[in-house]
């Protein structure tokens, strides 16, 4: 399965881009990945 999103522009929301984000990587199974923790930080948190 194949799904798409528009790269983030700033012309949208970002708060509704990042809730079509999450659902395509549950939706492929892949939301594990926002968890995940990286050098001893979150994904949320290296921004």
């Amino acid at each position: 399965m194949k799904l798409e999103i528009e790269k983030f522009d700033g012309r949208i929301n970002f708060g509704l881009w990042q809730i079509q984000v999450k659902d395509v990587l549950i939706q492929s199974g892949l939301h594990k990945a926002l968890k995940e923790k990286i050098s001893g930080c979150s994904l949320y948190e290296r921004r």
